[in-house]
């Protein structure tokens, strides 16, 4: 079953995308190494502050925006400046002081970025010229938290009945609207209080104010937020519990967290399969409590090699990607199915897999397996792998320059493919799945990756869904290029995204009787 999600005009037909969130100042590209934020201290500065900058550069006000995040370290000595841009646009800054005003230099990708700034309050603003391209810089001067530091925050407020906001971590502290779709970076201001911008990684002009309420015991239970249209309170809601669980695959010992809802159970439950990278169980964002909120059980783990989990990253040959790596992932998806069926708080008939991006692969290798309930994936890989390749390379994955995504994919349908493809898995799952796509994705064929689910279940009778949104990136925001240079400049993810999620896992897996005694 294919449905088209378009924006709410009158259309009964749903089409939809996703990917899991993003590291936005490094934007989770492939091969984007996170850092740390900056802990040392700095002189302060009357026009620089402490030196670390957070925000941005870009052209908001075009036909295709560009916004590029980054954090910004920066340091006077006299009238000189010298500093890092860093995140994806690791380079060197130079720059100068001439009264309360600064210019600052670098080269990125070939081309010069100038920039002359100015600060107002606790940012810089200013203009920029990159290559011959006039754009707009906005930074602030609030420096990303660290996991512990953000962690009394993260979980879900309720605005009002059944409308929730998640505030989660993914290397920064963001809020999304889970009914609505919007989506931004929550920049410190110091103690409980937070803002936002007008878009997802802009920090100013400030949009919106966040200031968290906390109880006699120092436990964040509330927030407040201010905007335009008003004051709006929320208390947080749907806590359950969360306790570290381990399980071992082919040999090595697997490390997580497992999240569970209020109550003895037994839950449905689901494994969170990540998409690429080095992936932690944090990396899951905000959805093992919006899966709690729904009634779920959630197992997050660490991949091998990383975080508290054994064994080795790689591939014994050094390789982080292809057919033997994918093939590892699903036993180790596999493994820790198998584990969460034997708690008792959990419903073994009724553990399934949701994840997004390389996670298409991997679950579909893994869903062959009678222990797999359900399966859900958010810009799920499905094609063969050379596929992905060409696209991303071709259609401009960082920057969008290959063209349209429509133009990419013509091309696509002609080329050859020689190795082995994942039709056959597809073909072998067998139980019921949902696929959410966005067709502006230059990461991953979307369309390609839809048809041939779609076919496999014509051809096969499988309880299919696939549900696609016209404007969707490979990150299930609302995009109009679709490139990772866009990301910051961007609002929302596909309205409806998780309300579609939620219908179907009702009506495929909440509904059904467990079969145990």
């Amino acid at each position: 079953m294919h449905l088209d999600h378009r924006p709410p005009v009158a259309s009964a037909r749903i089409r939809f995308l996703l990917l899991g969130v993003l590291a936005l100042v490094c934007l989770a590209a492939p091969g984007c190494a996170t850092e740390d934020p900056p802990d040392r201290q700095l002189p302060n500065h009357p026009i620089l502050g402490n030196g670390i900058w957070m925000g941005g550069f870009g052209d908001l006000e075009t036909e295709e925006p560009v916004w590029m995040p980054t954090l910004i370290e920066l340091e006077a000595s006299g009238k000189k400046i010298q500093g890092q841009l860093k995140g994806r646009f690791k380079s060197p800054i130079e720059g100068k002081l001439a009264g309360e005003n600064l210019r600052l230099e670098t080269r990125l990708q070939g081309r010069k970025l100038t920039c002359d700034a100015s600060r107002e309050g606790e940012f810089l603003v200013g203009d920029c010229r990159f290559g011959d391209r006039p754009m707009k810089l906005s930074l602030t001067s609030s420096p990303p938290l660290t996991r512990e530091q953000a962690a009394p925050y993260i979980g879900l407020y309720e605005l009002a009945p059944g409308h929730h906001l998640a505030i989660a971590m993914d290397e920064i502290l963001i809020a999304i609207d889970l009914e609505t779709g919007w989506g931004r970076t929550l920049f410190h201001q110091g103690d409980d209080r937070f803002f936002a911008g007008p878009k997802i990684t802009v920090p100013f002009p400030v949009e919106r104010r966040l200031a968290f309420t906390r109880n006699a015991q120092g436990e964040v239970t509330a927030l407040t937020l201010e905007s335009s249209a008003g004051t709006v309170e929320a208390k947080r809601c749907c806590q359950g519990r969360s306790e570290p669980f381990a399980f071992k695959s082919a040999g090595t010992e697997l490390r997580g967290t497992l999240h569970l809802p209020p109550g003895d159970g037994p839950f449905p439950a689901a494994v969170w399969i990540h998409g690429s990278g080095r992936s932690d169980r944090h990396d899951a964002i905000h959805f093992p409590a919006y899966l709690v909120r729904e009634g779920f059980a959630v197992l997050a783990y660490d991949k091998r090699g990383i975080g508290e989990s054994g064994g080795s990253y790689a591939m014994p040959d050094g390789r982080t990607f292809g057919y033997p790596f994918l093939a590892r992932r699903a036993g180790d998806a596999l493994a820790a199915v198998r584990a969460l069926r034997q708690r008792p708080e959990v419903d073994a008939d009724r553990v399934g897999l949701f994840g997004l991006s390389q996670a298409g692969w991997v679950a579909a290798q893994a869903a062959g397996s009678a222990d797999i309930a359900f399966t859900v994936v958010l810009s799920g890989g499905a094609t063969a792998l050379s596929l992905e390749d060409k696209h991303s390379r071709w259609s401009g994955e960082n920057i969008a320059t290959g063209g349209t995504v429509e133009e990419v994919i013509a091309r696509l349908r002609k080329e050859p493919i020689k190795e082995p493809g994942f039709r056959s898995h597809f073909a072998n799952q067998k139980s019921p799945g949902l696929w959410l796509y966005g067709f502006k994705d230059r990461s991953n064929p979307s369309q390609l990756c839809a048809e041939l689910i779609e076919d496999v279940a014509k051809a096969h009778g499988k309880d299919f869904t696939v549900v696609t949104f016209p404007n969707g990136n490979h990150a299930l925001l609302e995009a109009k290029r679709g490139g990772y240079d866009e990301i910051g400049a961007l609002e929302e993810w596909v309205p409806g995204m998780h309300g579609v999620i939620s219908e179907w896992l009702r009506e495929k897996v909440l509904r059904l009787e467990s079969t145990n005694d």
